[in-house]
């Protein structure tokens, strides 16, 4: 795993550990779960043996089922839990860096609804998201009335 994407998820390290550690457990639930289905099947076709004999067993495979479920609903609730801490992180981390930016940037580096083709606001450099922030390279934004913006912005 990339150290600059870890970075990113430093807000929900324990919602991913949480959710590895159930992911593990759900599949060690599902091989005590196989390994009891292939006792009853064994103790029923090959040693001939009635349900009544193999009801403990069957009990055992229905705690195993039981188990196995509570525990992969529990590992998609922490999933989850992660994922919309995640990207409520990154929301106010790009609607901060916006701000730091300011009402020039949105105004003239958005694109133009209105217009087909490209859009008198676009911004003549270019931005990209790496693992340290928001890299915006220097550009020129095209203003009314024949005016230009130079704008530059540093790693936030």
């Amino acid at each position: 795993m990339k150290k600059k994407l870890f970075w990113q998820i430093k807000h929900v390290r324990g919602a991913l550990t949480l959710t590895v550690i159930f992911g593990v457990l759900g599949a060690v639930a599902t091989i005590a779960q196989m390994a009891l289905l292939s006792r009853i099947v064994n103790r029923v076709f090959l040693t001939q043996e009635q349900l009544a004999q193999v009801e403990p067993l069957l009990l055992l495979l229905l705690g195993a089922i039981i188990v196995r479920a509570g525990l992969v609903w529990v590992r998609e609730v922490t999933a989850q839990q992660g994922a919309i801490r995640l990207k409520y992180a990154l929301r106010q981390r790009l609607f901060a860096h916006l701000l730091q930016l300011g009402p020039a940037y949105s105004l003239y580096a958005a694109p133009r609804l209105d217009q087909r083709g490209p859009a008198v606001g676009n911004r003549a450099g270019h931005s990209t998201l790496d693992g340290a922030g928001w890299q915006v390279c220097r550009g020129t934004y095209p203003a009314p009335m024949g005016r230009a913006l130079a704008h530059e912005c540093t790693l936030s």
